[in-house]
């Protein structure tokens, strides 16, 4: 026979379905999904009491507020303009701080502040503009407040707890974002009244990007540099009032529910008990006097009140991950493409290559998880010892916020991606909400640190403990003791030998550790090299240094910290079953991280091809264990419909029936455009060309 013509019955085969599969009713979406759920073995009550312990009916009673409360409604919010975005962000604010002051006194706030943590991040998995004009407010302004300030503070931190003021926090300037340090607004310290002069000396200094001070903002923590007797004594903070109008930086990409303002200052003058001075003060002779006499010290302690903004976009990034798994996982379940003849289509989520796609990013995502809530613990329950000069607390914190915090707003900006994607169509439509997630984390890149220069505080952390090994000094850091000052990279292989060995911890912090010493020894190597060959010593060393090498040593650093905090959290969890899905999911994402950075591993063959082949091998093979523990896995962490908003990611599975119900209901849907007149008089034009 004609091979071109076998070619067209084989692919008819492929196109038409016989009698038999069309008579056969498929099961329904709702079904679907159903039957994915029941294949599960999770505890999904004893997981989210796991993950959210004490805190989970402050959880579930935001749930209540948005389910009864019609301005929390999504579909109604989608084509405002920013003027009306901005009111009605300020509204959803407005009736969650009816709820909140009942939620949290000041007491509250100051002896366990993860309430505030928790509140934060389920607001923020509904909306993520309300959730910021919070934010700036309690996580930035006030916690300002609380780190830098002082007894005499304690008005003012009253009144913001309790919402009397609404603060912001102008760091950012025109000219100067991630280079804090050189920042040019000043405040000048007048000796005659004790008062400071606050001044913008040009555009370039003007606060800019400041969140809630175009309108919401009465008042303000300014960062400028401190002049005494015409000294400049660095960085300090200043409580400043601003209200007297409207400043506004104009539409964004997203996020347009944020009020971003502008402030320039011109001889503004402000008290003297206006300054947050827990380390620096100026005495009645009018001279300026610290309690950390090293100027880099105080800087790095002083500005380390920051680190609490990163760390909270460490969850706020996962949360958004999370939001567009549960659409991408249930949707996945109950859209049917393609399948053999004669058969009813697949599930899409039977498919390996969206199995690969996606269940990577679950398993990241519970991962990721761990090690932020560990850290924000951190943070939260050791303040006061954080800020003592003595303490090297504050420096491992640092280290581990300025790598956490891009490496989870990378992972998750591309699981958002790749979620969007395997939606097709309808994951386009913005009423299923991947867009908004997308756009929305896509700033938490650039905001409390542009990743790729946060990550550099990262960097040098490492380099220092290098430094300390081959002096003969010990470590005093726990998440550096990977490093060893004889490390050999040649002689060491890795153990693996068969597939089940890929099922440990330790076999996998095995490869972490090594590519942590590695691209360590690697990065200070290459440092080295280029101060020999750059003209203008360690700074232009460095940056010759970023592209390939020192960044590769700082995402190693985060990897085996993130995989050695979920193996910690894990045994504190008592429900055996569910602990072993969940080091699935751990062995999922770390083997996933050994794949991607597979090159590393190559260069001095620490990996066989063998091996390589065993890694691709387990990931499948787990990644069939978790799609059927996926909606399970969901179910623990997912918001309620009302708050994700997204038809295609409802809990029932009845996707399409909600979809055509929103958007019948969108105003305009059925009507004539008002320009459909130009329409037909385009029409007409075509019609006249033709005649001619």
């Amino acid at each position: 026979s004609n091979p071109a013509t076998a070619r067209l019955v084989q692919l008819q085969k492929h196109l038409t379905s016989s009698t038999e599969t069309q008579n056969t009713k498929p099961p329904t979406p709702k079904e679907t999904l159903a039957a994915y759920r029941a294949k599960g073995t999770v505890n999904i009550a004893a997981l989210r009491e796991f993950i959210y312990g004490k805190h989970l009916a402050q959880r579930e009673r935001i749930f209540r507020m948005v389910s009864r409360e019609h301005v929390f409604k999504h579909h109604t919010t989608l084509e405002l303009t920013r003027k009306e975005s901005r009111l009605t962000a300020l509204q959803q604010m407005r009736k969650i701080l009816e709820e909140f002051t009942q939620l949290m006194s000041y007491e509250d706030y100051i002896n366990d502040p993860t309430v505030l943590t928790v509140i934060s991040e389920t607001v923020f998995a509904f909306d993520q503009s309300t959730a910021i004009k919070l934010g700036v407010h309690y996580h930035l302004y006030t916690k300002t407040l609380i780190n830098l300030g002082s007894t005499k503070h304690r008005i003012f931190q009253e009144n913001a707890i309790y919402f009397k003021d609404i603060g912001c926090f102008a760091l950012t300037e025109l000219g100067h974002g991630s280079n804090v340090r050189d920042i040019r607004t000043t405040a000048t310290y007048d000796p005659k009244t004790r008062e400071f002069i606050i001044n913008t000396p040009d555009d370039l200094a003007m606060k800019f990007w400041i969140g809630a001070a175009a309108h919401l903002a009465n008042i303000s923590t300014v960062f400028a540099q401190l002049y005494v007797n015409g000294q400049c004594h660095g960085v300090h903070a200043f409580i400043v009032p601003i209200r007297n109008k409207s400043d506004d930086c104009g539409l964004k990409i997203g996020l347009n529910g944020i009020d971003n303002g502008f402030m320039i200052f011109k001889d503004v003058r402000v008290p003297y008990d206006h300054l947050l001075d827990r380390f620096s003060s100026i005495n009645e002779k009018h001279e300026f006097t610290s309690t950390i006499k090293n100027d880099d010290k105080r800087f790095g302690i002083s500005l380390g009140s920051l680190s609490n903004g990163r760390i909270s976009l460490v969850s706020q990034s996962n949360v958004n991950l999370r939001n567009a798994l549960t659409i991408g996982i249930r949707y996945a379940c109950v859209r049917r493409q393609f399948g053999l003849p004669n058969q009813q289509e697949n599930s899409i989520i039977e498919y390996p290559l969206v199995q690969y796609r996606l269940l990577p990013y679950l398993a990241g995502s519970y991962t990721y998880g761990f090690a932020a809530s560990y850290l924000s613990n951190l943070w939260e329950t050791n303040q006061a010892i954080i800020f003592d000069e003595k303490s090297l607390l504050l420096n491992e914190i640092h280290a581990l916020s300025s790598v956490l915090k891009p490496q989870v707003a990378w992972f998750s900006q591309k699981g958002i991606q790749e979620v969007r994607e395997i939606c097709g169509g309808l994951g386009y439509s913005a009423y299923n909400r991947l867009g908004a997630y997308r756009e929305e984390n896509d700033m938490n890149a650039t905001w409390e640190g542009d990743n790729n220069v946060l990550i550099q505080q990262t960097e040098k952390f490492i380099l220092d403990g290098i430094r300390k090994l081959l002096k003969g000094d010990k470590l005093p850091y726990e998440s550096l003791q990977y490093l060893k000052a004889d490390f050999d990279p040649e002689a060491v292989k890795w153990s693996v030998q068969e597939l089940k060995d890929l099922y440990k911890y330790e076999t996998l912090l095995e490869a972490f550790e090594f590519k942590g010493c590695f691209t360590a020894q690697r990065a200070a190597m290459k440092l080295q090299e280029n101060i020999g060959k750059a003209d203008e010593g360690l700074f232009q060393a460095w940056n010759m240094t970023q592209p390939f090498y020192l960044p590769e040593a700082a995402k190693a650093y985060g990897d085996i910290f993130v995989l050695a905090q979920a193996k910690k959290a894990l045994k504190r969890f008592s429900d055996k079953p569910t602990r072993k899905v969940l080091e699935t999911l751990s062995y999922l994402w770390a083997l996933y991280r050994i794949e991607q950075d597979i090159g590393i591993y190559k260069e001095v063959d620490f990996i066989s091809r063998h091996q390589i082949e065993l890694v691709r091998e387990a990931i499948m093979e787990l990644c069939k264990v978790v799609k059927n523990e996926a909606n399970g896995l969901i179910d623990a962490i997912a918001v309620t419909d009302e708050m994700l908003g997204s038809p295609i990611g409802c809990h029932d599975g009845d996707v399409y029936n909600r979809f055509i119900s929103q958007l019948f209901s969108v105003p305009g849907t059925f009507e004539k455009p008002y320009y459909w007149k130009d329409i037909i008089d385009v029409r007409d034009v075509k019609e006249s060309i033709k005649k001619k």
